[in-house]
């Protein structure tokens, strides 16, 4: 059970790490609406929600 919430956290950073830098790529080029770069945001913090929990 351990080694499934492990690989279950693993998928979960890397989610967050790909959404990070898809956040990052946005700001630098300024190609999304504030809108979609805040549903990023909140898509981010949903996956920390998920890791801590």
């Amino acid at each position: 059970m351990e080694h499934e919430w492990e690989s279950t956290k693993l998928t979960l950073i890397k989610q967050i790490d790909d959404n990070l830098i898809q956040l990052t790529e946005d700001l630098l080029n300024e190609q999304k609406s504030s809108i979609e770069i805040l549903d990023v945001i909140g898509e981010i913090k949903g996956l920390l929600l998920n890791l801590q929990a």
